[in-house]
């Protein structure tokens, strides 16, 4: 059995507290809201640092929810992150499960609406500190609530792809809940393995736009702000933009989705990065989660050369 909590990163995602007793779950209220402010789509956070299972076969996933006040408490089972598109927040596969009003309740996204394509509740009476379940069997999910089979459902290929990130949220009116145990454990002939988030930092080109432009004779300093979160999922981008032109250190907070090319992430940790073909990189513009595109004043300029060569967007 692997334990996600002992010894993983919790530190970075938005509304959690690591205290002796597990994750202190905070709501921090994130929503999606349109250019004029109105509007207010949920956008809950998902924990991208750490910790992620890669698994094959069948798994089971085990959590304690400890309500303090009557909160409404749920974990979150990303098969897939989800995609922020401007001012809409596309739920790609994966579930929820929790307890409100004392009962539990299960949500399952099939990644063709924002809106879950099943919610169910099962039992009633369930108290302050409750231990909830999720078995992936094949195409079926098994769900127990302190030690009981509440429901089978179909599963519906949510963890098709064999990865589960990890979320949490709070709903209602009290103060929260704590996330006493996560552990996973393979079934049958199932295996599982963690994996950490990439370490923001790889090796420099030798060649990146912003080195190349620092060399001539008169300087030019370049630079592009983008998002931290789609990196984390993003590979290939990663390497691409920071190999190419981005900072040494290591990034904090990286707790949010969003697509690699619309980022709409409140996560305020920018780059200075600069993607050496000239491709305009946008960038998040905060709260308002609404996407813009950064621009350079460099790329609108046709007479600036490297290498014999025109650097336009």
């Amino acid at each position: 059995m692997t334990d996600l909590i002992e010894g993983r990163d919790w530190a970075h995602f938005a509304g959690a507290k690591p205290t002796r007793s597990g994750v202190r779950i905070t709501r921090p209220d994130r929503r999606i809201t349109q250019q004029d402010g109105s509007g207010g789509q949920p956008n809950p956070p998902v924990n991208l640092r750490r910790p992620r299972l890669a698994f094959r076969g069948d798994i089971r996933i085990e959590a304690r929810l400890t309500r303090l006040d009557g909160t409404d408490a749920y974990l979150r089972l990303y098969g897939e992150t989800p995609v922020v598109y401007d001012e809409w927040r596309q739920e790609r596969r994966g579930v929820r499960i929790g307890v409100a009003g004392g009962r539990v309740r299960f949500d399952r996204w099939d990644g063709d609406s924002d809106k879950p394509a099943m919610t169910r509740t099962f039992g009633k009476g369930f108290g302050q500190d409750v231990r909830l379940a999720v078995e992936v069997r094949g195409n079926r999910l098994v769900l127990e609530a302190d030690g009981h089979i509440v429901g089978t459902v179909p599963g519906r290929d949510v963890f098709g792809h064999g990865r589960i990130w990890f979320g949490a949220d709070t709903q209602g009116s009290g103060d929260g809940w704590t996330l006493g145990e996560l552990r996973a454990v393979p079934l049958s002939r199932g295996r599982l393995s963690v994996r950490d988030a990439p370490g923001l930092k790889v090796p420099r080109s030798t060649d990146a736009l912003r080195d190349l432009a620092a060399d001539l004779q008169h300087p030019i300093r370049l630079g592009t702000a983008l998002a931290a979160g789609p990196l984390i999922p993003q590979h290939l981008g990663q390497r691409l933009l920071l190999a190419d032109g981005g900072p040494q250190e290591e990034l904090g907070r990286t707790d949010h989705p969003a697509h690699p090319l619309r980022s709409s992430s409140p996560d305020p940790t920018t780059l200075g990065a600069c993607h050496h073909d000239g491709n305009q990189i946008p960038t998040s513009d905060g709260e308002t989660t609404s996407s813009t595109t950064f621009t350079p004043t460099w790329c609108s300029s046709p007479n600036i050369g490297v290498r014999s060569s025109t650097t336009t967007c």
